[in-house]
């Protein structure tokens, strides 16, 4: 799979989360996937590994969320869930920003 840089020294703050969290629960998706399981934000729906969860608050999914987005370094993205290609963003060290990418297979 080859990843084409799209933007890059992105400051993720609670603004920029907040904004991505709000498309998610409108429109969009916001994903965080790793082998050890999935969390999403769908459409307004919140999903662990798979599983819809309406019992929790915005204030508890936003924590998950943004604690598993910092703690693996890596979520995926968009705005439009069935219009957009998802952009897939990444964390580095050196600069302490975030990058995103398109992804081609």
């Amino acid at each position: 799979m080859k990843k084409v840089l799209v933007k890059e020294h992105i400051i993720l703050d609670k603004e920029l989360f907040d904004s991505f969290y709000a498309d998610a629960k409108k429109k969009g998706l916001l994903v965080i996937s790793n082998k050890k399981g999935r969390a999403e934000m769908s459409t307004g729906i919140f999903m662990l590994n798979g599983i819809p969860d309406v019992s929790k608050n915005d204030h508890y999914i936003k924590r998950v969320l943004f604690g598993l987005i910092q703690k693996y370094g890596c979520f995926h993205f968009t705005s439009k869930r069935f219009q957009e290609k998802m952009l897939l963003y990444e964390y580095k060290d050196e600069t302490k920003t975030w990058s995103s990418y398109n992804r081609f297979e």
